[in-house]
């Protein structure tokens, strides 16, 4: 495809096979190359000490022939040092996304809600993302048990699909929440998020992911696991809740220590509401065509 349009004076691609790709094509096929990871996989916690080794090497060897890595939040920054990729290649630009209004957030809260078929008082925690092992919905599952054991009257969500999902309905069975678990599994984020209190994430790893950016727009207090990203959108004790252990006891204390405090959850959704202010989606592309100029004037 690349070939057919005639090259690219800069080519930037995305994630790691896009990336590996765009790195190989540069040659007759661009000047310039820029590389977003989007998640280093060497992230993954759960990835052996070989496959590590291997997939660290190819990222290095990579590098050489990359312009600049874009790094979307400053954790998949410094992980790209620790593979001893050099900081001069690295470029932090953070994600961004249009800002809601008030009004906004507030039309869209009771939207979503009427179609949900959720009450305008009813309190809900929701997840959104792939069931993937690398968003762990199972431990999402074990959370929503223990928040119901708990907080019987808690609305629980769990939207996306993916590999797992024949896995996470075996488990909604397992755990009793069949009928307690409202599962969605073609949804996005701005059609589900703005219906939720709490947006919980329980990921392995993560480079900067969006829903974190769209639970800030949409309102929610944030009760998450601490992977990349995180430091940038959540404040622990302001406006969510980062657990250091992907354990669903601690996960789900944190969770219940915020839908069970009224007034506690109002404050946090204001201050993520605040908070989704500095990640502009008008930032990022400035940023982004920067980079994009200045290495097309380079020598």
């Amino acid at each position: 495809m690349i070939r057919d349009f005639g090259g690219a004076d800069v080519l930037h691609g995305h994630s790691s096979k896009a990336g590996a790709l765009a790195r190989l094509g540069r040659w007759f096929h661009a000047r310039r190359v820029v590389y977003t990871p989007h998640a280093w996989y060497t992230q993954n916690p759960e990835l052996g000490a070989a496959s590590r080794g291997a997939y660290q090497l190819i990222e290095r060897a990579l590098a050489t022939v990359t312009d600049r890595i874009i790094s979307v939040s400053r954790d998949e920054a410094e992980h790209a040092v620790a593979l001893g990729i050099g900081r001069r290649k690295l470029v932090l630009i953070e994600n961004g996304i249009e800002a809601w209004t008030p009004d906004h957030v507030a039309r869209a809260r009771a939207a979503t809600r009427t179609r949900l078929g959720v009450a305008a008082d009813d309190v809900v925690v929701g997840f959104l993302g792939r069931l993937a092992p690398q968003k762990a919905p199972d431990v999402a599952l074990q959370v929503f048990r223990r928040i119901l054991d708990d907080r019987p009257s808690t609305r629980l969500v769990l939207a996306g699909d993916g590999p797992e999902s024949a896995r996470v309905r075996a488990l909604l069975g397992e755990l009793g929440l069949a009928d307690r678990v409202m599962m969605l599994p073609e949804a996005n984020g701005p059609d589900v998020i703005p219906a939720f209190d709490v947006f919980l994430m329980t990921s392995r790893y993560e480079g900067f992911p969006y829903v974190l950016l769209e639970a800030l727009a949409a309102g929610c207090a944030i009760v998450t696991t601490r992977v990349g990203g995180v430091a940038d959108c959540v404040v622990d004790g302001v406006n969510g809740s980062v657990v250091d252990a992907l354990d669903p006891e601690p996960i789900a204390r944190a969770a219940l220590a915020i839908v069970s405090d009224s007034n506690l959850l109002l404050r946090m959704r204001a201050e993520s509401r605040a908070r989704a202010a500095l990640f502009s989606i008008d930032r990022m592309l400035d940023r982004t065509a920067d980079l994009y100029r200045s290495l097309h004037e380079a020598d």
